[in-house]
């Protein structure tokens, strides 16, 4: 049974000092730390633009200065891992499709849609008025 204000009966207001309050709201989550951490250190989220330019001329290495890249430590994960894919013979192509692709965009594809047997579509134009009688 609700009581004066709607709050149900069964719970009563805490009182300033209460020790089952949470002063200082509930703790971090384990990546909100790691976030944190990180960030004190230096360091910053890749943003799109960077990892594409990045990978742009990543593209235009030579094959052992990408090879220095993918093994480097120093080097930020996500770069070494598409300089790893461009290395290996059966990621290559497809790490190279999604780049051109995320870079440039994808290939234009025309679509042509005909009626039946190539001839043209015919185009019926249905005004409200029209629908309205048709459920008549």
């Amino acid at each position: 049974m609700p009581r004066k204000g709607g709050v149900p009966a069964n719970l009563k207001p805490q009182k300033k000092g209460d020790k089952s309050l949470n002063p200082n709201g509930r703790p971090p989550r384990t990546f909100t730390l790691v976030n944190r951490k990180l960030k004190e250190e230096g360091f910053e989220v890749l943003t799109r633009s960077q990892l594409m330019e990045a990978v742009g001329l990543m593209m235009s290495l030579p094959m052992d200065k990408l090879r220095e890249v993918a093994k480097d430590l120093e080097m930020p994960m996500a770069i070494r891992i598409v300089a790893s894919e461009l290395l290996e013979p059966e990621t290559a192509y497809r790490t190279y499709q999604d780049s051109r692709d995320w870079n440039y965009g994808k290939a234009t594809q025309l679509t042509e849609v005909t009626g039946k047997d190539g001839a043209p579509l015919l185009a019926i134009i249905v005004t409200g008025k029209q629908i309205g009688r048709a459920h008549v």
